[in-house]
């Protein structure tokens, strides 16, 4: 089960404790990836940009966030939320109970009592929400 970070993102820096493992599924991590440290409290997702940069980043209340590592920390900011796609970042299938707008399927009267509808169907009958094309994310100055 993936670990829920919400936190409150202003227009100033804010501290950030990611998550202490790789535990967000394919489709949400799309393109980002597991980085492991030598000091742990800095393993993070991470993502390349189209220059093959690679910068830090979290899935905090449903979206993907851009970091910086200061002073033995993460950091992150409003204007670094990424939009849905954008770096090749994932997001939640329509039938994910993480997704933020999920509901759960009502019982059909054709369903056996007690029993739910099947939500485990295969992925190429699911669908995804955001735009599928990738975008080029903020300045990297921005991280600055």
């Amino acid at each position: 089960m993936a670990t829920k970070i919400a936190i409150m993102i202003g227009e100033e820096w804010v501290p950030i404790i990611p998550r202490i493992g790789d535990d967000l599924p394919k489709h949400v991590r799309g393109e980002a990836y597991w980085v492991v440290y030598g000091d742990p409290t800095r393993n993070c997702y991470a993502i390349k940009d189209p220059e093959g940069i690679e910068y830090p980043i979290e899935f905090i209340n449903n979206r993907w966030y851009l970091m910086k590592w200061e002073d033995g920390m993460y950091y992150t900011k409003k204007k670094l939320m990424c939009e849905i796609g954008e770096y090749g970042t994932g997001w939640w299938k329509n039938m994910d109970k993480d997704h933020p707008d999920y509901v759960k399927p009502l019982l059909s009267p054709h369903s056996p009592r007690g029993k739910e509808p099947e939500e485990d169907l295969p992925e190429e009958h699911m669908e995804t929400t955001g735009p599928s094309t990738q975008r080029v994310g903020p300045a990297r100055q921005d991280l600055r």
